[in-house]
């Protein structure tokens, strides 16, 4: 399994390739990027294959030289789900639920209904994989 703690400057590489929709070579994400140096990248996608974040998924030629192709290894939503389920170990503690949705609900007043919204199609999702079986 994946340790989930990201630091600042890989969290903003692969919030740069989780809003691609398509693999990226590393001049690609140096573009992209505004808080890492240039120099760094090159680094942190080394450390981020390392740990199973992102995998080489191709090769391209780049003006002389080949250069690969990266795509992240999990999602955004999964890293999320993953990262909750570390704390929740960690802490050895139970997550209150309810707790949590009333926070990121309550905290963020322009996105109320996106997040309401969210939560009842997924009971709705629930209630009838419920009476299906």
């Amino acid at each position: 399994m994946i340790k989930m703690d990201l630091n600042s400057k890989e969290y903003e590489i692969m919030k740069v390739m989780w809003n691609s929709d398509r693999p990226m070579l590393v001049s690609e994400i140096v573009t992209k990027t505004k808080n890492v140096s240039d120099g760094s990248v090159h680094k942190i996608i080394n450390k981020l294959e390392q740990r199973g974040f992102i995998e080489v998924v191709g090769r391209v030629r780049v003006v002389k030289s080949p250069g690969r192709l990266y795509a992240p290894t999990l999602s955004l939503t999964e890293y999320m789900a993953n990262l909750t389920k570390e704390v929740y170990r960690f802490n050895n503690r139970a997550i209150d639920l309810k707790e949590l949705l009333n926070y990121i609900i309550k905290k963020d007043k322009n996105k109320n209904s996106e997040y309401l919204k969210a939560v009842e199609e997924f009971l709705v999702e629930c209630q009838n994989d419920k009476k299906e079986n």
